[in-house]
């Protein structure tokens, strides 16, 4: 995260998207990935990414504030 940070969001996308086909099954990338989307105006790839992560892992807390967060906007 700390590219997105820095304005980095295209930079940011690629290394998230290596991540997730390196390790499918990995949460906190897709939570990530869709943080920088949601920077990036796309909503629904956003809600798309951050669904995968909580289907992922149920008890992963900060991906479901996230989706709560961006079904609320």
């Amino acid at each position: 995260m700390c590219l997105s940070r820095k304005g980095f969001l295209a930079q940011s996308l690629g290394e998230l998207n290596q991540a997730i086909l390196l390790n499918p099954k990995h949460a906190p990338s897709y939570h990530n990935l869709g943080l920088v989307l949601k920077k990036q105006g796309q909503a629904g790839k956003a809600t798309e990414n951050f669904r995968k992560a909580v289907a992922l892992d149920p008890k992963y807390r900060l991906a479901w504030q996230s989706l709560a967060t961006i079904l609320y906007e």
